[in-house]
């Protein structure tokens, strides 16, 4: 009997993370949608990451940070919690915290009247690319934009950028055929 009832619970514990991952998953393309069309008439575009993956970078702390203070008030309950577990949790919030700055800090801003872009990365440190500058571009297994980019000294840096959650990415992509950045398809 109580077999039965862990496995059931096991399943029912899993269902709900499928459910939970493809509700975040739609409320994302939500956005992205929403997003889409108030920006398409609009000069300056901003492409970023939806508040959705904010709010999951602190509930994910939240979650993480969870055991210390249940360790604290039931100690009897917890008193198994190796180091090994605790640093594991710590590791998790920290993660939580990469993923809320990367959130609010990178963005790229598109200005459809001038000839480049501004990328603004994790750390705050703005750069501006110019689509002169852009040999071309692919899209890789439909979820990754490669820009290959010639540098002023002659080198080539790629620039890979992961479209699945990033809103406004359509607007960047229609603007590099006006620009004459060419597209690569192999």
């Amino acid at each position: 009997m109580r077999n039965t009832l862990e496995w059931s619970f096991r399943l029912i514990a899993t269902l709900a993370a499928i459910f939970a991952v493809r509700g975040f998953f739609l409320l994302v393309q939500n956005e992205k949608t929403k997003k889409i069309t108030e920006s398409f008439g609009k000069d300056v575009v901003e492409l970023k990451y939806p508040r959705s993956v904010i709010i999951i970078g602190i509930i994910e702390i939240a979650f993480c940070c969870l055991p210390y203070p249940l360790s604290y008030f039931f100690p009897d309950t917890f008193k198994n919690l190796t180091d090994f577990t605790i640093i594991g949790f710590s590791i998790f919030a920290l993660l939580g915290f990469v993923l809320i700055i990367s959130a609010t800090a990178e963005k790229i801003t598109v200005i459809k009247s001038e000839d480049f872009f501004r990328e603004r990365n994790f750390f705050g440190i703005t750069k501006i690319i110019y689509y002169k500058f852009i040999e071309n571009y692919r899209i890789y297994k439909g979820r990754y934009l490669i820009l290959r980019i010639k540098k002023p000294n002659g080198k080539i840096r790629k620039k890979i950028i992961d479209t699945s959650l990033v809103i406004n990415i359509d607007i960047l992509i229609s603007i590099f055929p006006q620009k004459g950045v060419k597209r690569r398809y192999k």
